[in-house]
C-alpha cells in the first residue's frame, strides 16, 4: 500500500502567476486540502495503469489452464483459486464457466468486468 500523510513522498513544485489561487478556489469548492486537491488531479491525468491491461497476459494462461482441466471438478477448482486471485487484484473482475458441457464434461470459461460481460 502507498504511503500516505507526512511519511510520504514529498516534491516541491513552482507556481505560475495565479495557480496557486486557482488550485485554492477549487481544494474550497470540492471540500478539500490543497494537497489533497492536486494528488486527485495528478491521479486524475495519471491513472495507474488497468489491472486487467497489466495482467492479461497472466489471465490468458490462468484460462488455458482452465480449458485444459481433466474434468468438470478440476475446471471449478480452477475457477474459484483464478477468483480468489484476480478478485485480490480488482474485485470487477470474475471468470465463470458458461454453457452446456463438451463431451468431457467441461464448459467454457467467461471472464467479465463488472458491469460488463
Amino acid at each position: 500500500m502507498a504511503t500516505v500523510g507526512r511519511g510520504a513522498e514529498q516534491y516541491t513544485v513552482r507556481f505560475p502567476d495565479g495557480l496557486r489561487d486557482r488550485i485554492k478556489a477549487a481544494a474550497d469548492a470540492n471540500n478539500r486540502s490543497m494537497n489533497a486537491e492536486i494528488v486527485a488531479t495528478l491521479e486524475e491525468k495519471y491513472p495507474a495503469p488497468a489491472v486487467h491491461e497489466v495482467r492479461m497476459s497472466k489471465i490468458v494462461e490462468v484460462v488455458s489452464r482452465i480449458q485444459g482441466a481433466k474434468d468438470f471438478a478440476e475446471q471449478q477448482d480452477l475457477v474459484a483459486e483464478a477468483n480468489e486471485w484476480l478478485h485480490s487484484l480488482d474485485q470487477s473482475l470474475t471468470l465463470r464457466l458458461l454453457g452446456e458441457p463438451d463431451e468431457k464434461g467441461l464448459k467454457n470459461v467467461h471472464f467479465s468486468v463488472a458491469g460488463r460481460s
